[in-house]
C-alpha cells in the first residue's frame, strides 16, 4: 500500500511539473509504471522518464510507449517514421527506419516486434511486414516461409510463428531463437501465457496446453 500511494505521488509530481512547464497545454496524457507521455495541443508528443526526470519536449510525431520496463527505449514517430530513443537522454539507440507501429514494439529478452508496411493501400486492404530485431535494430532471419508472430518470450527466446500447413493454411507454431523450428505451423490459434506454457486451439475447435518445447 505504501509503494503504491507513494507511485502516485511521484506520478502527479511529475504531471504537475510537465503541466507548468509546457506554456502550450496538454491534451493528454498517458501513465504507465515507468513513464509519462504527453501530446500537446499543436499535436506534438513527448515523455517523461520518471526515474530520472528527463523530459524529451515535444519533439515527436506519435509515442508508443506501453512498455514498463525501464531498460526498455521508447519507441517514437518522427517525419513519419518509427524508431528508437533513449528513455533517459533521448538520444536515438535505432535509426527511425520502420513505417508501422504495429506488433509488439517494446523489447522483451532484448528482442522486439516491429513492422513496416508492405504494400500499398489497396481499397480497403493493407498487409504489413512484420519481423524481429534485436537491440541494435538487426532483423532476426526465420526460414523461408515463416512469420514472427511474437516477441521473445521466457529465457528460452521462444516465440510464435506463423506460416502455410501442409494443407495450405495458414496456422501457428513455435521457433527458439539460434535453434529453429520447435513446432511447425499447425495449430489455428496459440498464446503465451507465463511464457513456460501455451494455450493452443486447433482447427475442431479443442483446447490444451504445451510447454515452450512442445
Amino acid at each position: 500500500m505504501r509503494k503504491t500511494w507513494c507511485f502516485t505521488i511521484m506520478i502527479l509530481t511529475f504531471l504537475l511539473s510537465a503541466c507548468s512547464a509546457l506554456a502550450e497545454g496538454i491534451r493528454q496524457v498517458h501513465v504507465n509504471q515507468v513513464s509519462v507521455t504527453y501530446q500537446l495541443e499543436n499535436g506534438k508528443w513527448g515523455f517523461i522518464d520518471i526515474p530520472t526526470g528527463y523530459d524529451s519536449g515535444p519533439l515527436y510525431d506519435y509515442i508508443y510507449d506501453d512498455c514498463y520496463d525501464s531498460e526498455s527505449p521508447i519507441f517514437v514517430m518522427k517525419d513519419g517514421l518509427y524508431g528508437y530513443v533513449n528513455r533517459t537522454n533521448g538520444e536515438i539507440v535505432i535509426d527511425f527506419q520502420f513505417s508501422s507501429s504495429r506488433g509488439y514494439p517494446c523489447f522483451r529478452h532484448g528482442y522486439a516486434l516491429v513492422s513496416n508496411v508492405e504494400e500499398a493501400e489497396n481499397g480497403s486492404i493493407i498487409t504489413y511486414d512484420s519481423f524481429l530485431i534485436d537491440t541494435d535494430g538487426r532483423e532476426i532471419k526465420l526460414p523461408d516461409g515463416y512469420k514472427a508472430v511474437t516477441s521473445a518470450c521466457g529465457t528460452a527466446n521462444t516465440i510464435i510463428i506463423g506460416g502455410i500447413d501442409a494443407n495450405g493454411k495458414y496456422r501457428y507454431g513455435l521457433y527458439r531463437i539460434g535453434e529453429g523450428v520447435i513446432i511447425q505451423p499447425m495449430f489455428y490459434e496459440i498464446y503465451a501465457g507465463d511464457c513456460n506454457y501455451y494455450c493452443i486451439r486447433d482447427d475442431s475447435g479443442k483446447i490444451g496446453l504445451i510447454d515452450y518445447n512442445g
